[in-house]
């Protein structure tokens, strides 16, 4: 399970896989996130943090500036696919951290 400020990009192109891996701004990590699958052999997966004093607004802006030179394949966030649209990644990334605020610290599924 993901935890809070932490999304899971998932991607078969891979001038965004390179993109992603080269530079980060400070209170970013990207780490790669394996799998054990025959369907996603030819997609990437990445972990990538931030840290909470990182705006969702700048996080998903430095995200979409690796997007907008890569070609549209299909691309997720935390299983949502997702296009080179800035608004789209702000809406997934809001999403996805709203989900871990509406969750009471002792949330066990």
């Amino acid at each position: 399970m993901l935890e809070s400020n932490e999304i899971l990009l998932s991607t078969s192109d891979m001038n965004l896989c390179q993109a992603v891996m080269q530079e980060s701004p400070e209170g970013v990590s990207v780490s790669p996130y394996y799998t054990r699958s025959a369907e996603t052999e030819k997609v990437a997966s990445f972990l990538i943090s931030f840290a909470s004093d990182i705006s969702s607004g700048i996080f998903a802006a430095w995200l979409y500036d690796k997007f907008k030179n890569c070609k549209s394949t299909e691309t997720s966030i935390n299983g949502h696919e997702v296009t080179n649209d800035l608004n789209q990644i702000n809406v997934v990334i809001n999403e996805a951290l709203s989900k871990h605020k509406q969750k009471p610290d002792n949330y066990n599924p």
